[in-house]
């Protein structure tokens, strides 16, 4: 039996006692998707949004900086959510001792002691800074990841890519309008 339905045409025909439908295009036919295909399909669908999501800072949003407890200066340390090196995480070492890690579009808040501190955050080259504390003062501090260039490894499909980082000081008005396109790691 066959149906004309556009450029479609529907033609039964018996297999294996059964009868099935199969759909014909200009005298071609075309395949129905297996069950489990459309099954992997959904699975990649689904399993993609929670891999890329995980590679960001999950923490609440960035408000309002929090005053630094009494006789002592707060630093917050952040990364704006960029696409270069975006899966990465760098430690942060406050005085040669790591106080946390980076992730892409994070933030952090320490409060520090009076006087003179050293700031690193690991990753993609160095990036330091020596910085002085007062009491009730707030610091902000930018880290930046760019990628450099991209030098094709010869006889093969990869690519050598490289990348600088910095972190410098930011102006608490800039800083408070970034801070608040990023996520807390606490």
């Amino acid at each position: 039996m066959i149906r004309t339905a556009g450029n479609f045409h529907t033609v039964r025909l018996p297999a294996n006692n059964n009868v099935s439908t199969k759909k014909m295009k200009m005298g071609k036919m075309l395949k129905r998707p297996d069950s489990r295909t459309l099954l992997g399909r959904l699975a990649v669908v689904v399993a993609l949004p929670l891999m890329l999501g995980a590679c960001g800072a999950y923490g609440p949003a960035f408000t309002e900086p929090s005053a630094p407890n009494p006789n002592q200066g707060a630093i917050y340390v952040y990364r704006m959510t960029a696409f270069a090196a975006g899966a990465s995480r760098q430690p942060v070492l406050v005085d040669g001792v790591q106080v946390a890690v980076l992730k892409n579009g994070g933030y952090l808040r320490r409060d520090l002691a009076p006087g003179d501190h050293t700031l690193e955050v690991k990753g993609f080259g160095p990036a330091a800074i020596n910085f002085s504390v007062e009491p009730g003062k707030t610091l902000f501090y930018r880290y930046t990841i760019e990628h450099k260039s991209a030098e094709h490894i010869y006889g093969s499909l990869a690519f050598n890519h490289k990348f600088a980082s910095s972190l410098d000081s930011i102006p608490p008005n800039i800083a408070l309008i970034e801070l608040k396109q990023t996520q807390g790691l606490d």
